[in-house]
């Protein structure tokens, strides 16, 4: 009796095991099928969108060149800045759709940080934003993939500026850390922190934090 229970619970183990794998290889499928169609519409909605943005943003520069008056001037410069920011949204659902290879190499954390205080300076200044920058990283140089690293922190640092609105404080800092151990390898490792002064994430804006786009 006792080998036939063991069994049945043996049995039940399995199946629930071979149900699992099919779940998730029915999701994985899902998955595989949904990134499809979505760059299958990244792919239509640059081709539609990326030509009016750009003749947009050339109109708005030109009139930028002859224009005097100091309030009509800033919303020139407001409508450009509108029109890369939807550049940037068209590329990153076609990123998210087809995301490439990292390429690995040696990146100094010091580089980054310059490229990300110099991009967001002009409109922290604008916006009456405390931008601090601070790279205590000792010249660190770590192993990543520079664009994609560089990209993370730049949306980082744009989600805080928005949180904050008008006023407020954002932060950058790098601080190296222990080595991580990658293999049998250890490497130089370093903390990277964007810090804001805005409300922070709810609990229901928590549950979607990572979700694309959100």
């Amino acid at each position: 009796m006792v080998a036939v229970e063991q069994s049945a619970e043996r049995l039940h183990d399995i199946v629930e095991q071979r149900t699992e794998e099919l779940r998730q290889k029915d999701l994985q499928l899902a998955h595989g099928e949904q990134m499809a169609t979505i760059g299958t519409l990244a792919a239509s909605v640059a081709h539609e969108i990326n030509n009016p943005l750009a003749n947009i943003s050339a109109r708005a520069q030109s009139l930028q060149r002859e224009e005097t008056d100091a309030d009509r001037l800033e919303s020139l410069k407001q409508i450009d800045r509108q029109v890369y920011r939807a550049f940037d949204m068209i590329a990153g659902l076609m990123f998210y759709a087809n995301p490439p290879t990292p390429v690995v190499s040696s990146v100094k954390v010091s580089e980054l940080f310059d490229a990300v205080r110099a991009e967001f300076s002009e409109f922290a200044t604008s916006s009456q934003i405390d931008y601090q920058v601070i790279d205590s990283g000792e010249a660190c140089l770590i192993q990543a993939d520079r664009e994609m690293l560089l990209e993370a922190i730049r949306v980082l640092v744009r989600n805080a500026f928005e949180a904050v609105g008008q006023g407020g404080a954002v932060h950058v800092r790098a601080t190296p850390t222990r080595l991580a151990t990658v293999g049998d390898d250890e490497v130089a490792a370093v903390e990277i922190r964007v810090a804001d002064s805005g409300p922070g994430l709810d609990a229901a804006a928590s549950r979607h934090a990572f979700d694309p786009f959100y």
